[in-house]
């Protein structure tokens, strides 16, 4: 029995995110953004990238930050604007979790393969 290779979805643009959208989600959204816009340009930048991926929990490199940056930036300007935040936000943070990637997390620990995790394995 051979496996199909899991479908890439295509990432929604940010104009498609921001219409699928409720007003009250928007709000949200363009709050935290404000907030983590700290110089006010009304853009975000990889160190301010950073702030927020910190404060959710992630530990980011550089690398990762400029490959985040580069996938949502529509308009090529090096820095997310509000409807590219939302994107990133989506389809990238609030991204849901495959069955593939809980697979493999559970991988990791079931260190003798036998389908289920011990307290000593964690």
């Amino acid at each position: 029995m051979s496996k199909k290779p899991a479908k890439k979805q295509k990432q929604q643009t940010p104009d498609d995110v921001m219409s699928s959208l409720t007003q009250e989600q928007i709000h949200e959204y363009y709050e935290a953004f404000c907030m983590y816009d700290h110089d006010g340009s009304g853009t975000i930048d990889t160190s301010e990238l950073a702030i927020i991926m910190t404060s959710l929990g992630q530990n980011i490199t550089e690398p990762e930050l400029e490959r985040l940056v580069h996938e949502v930036d529509a308009d090529g300007s090096g820095t997310i604007d509000f409807p590219e935040f939302v994107s990133l936000m989506v389809n990238h943070v609030n991204k849901p979790v495959t069955k593939e990637e809980i697979k493999s997390a559970f991988m990791v620990f079931d260190l003798e393969k036998r389908g289920y995790i011990t307290s000593d394995e964690l």
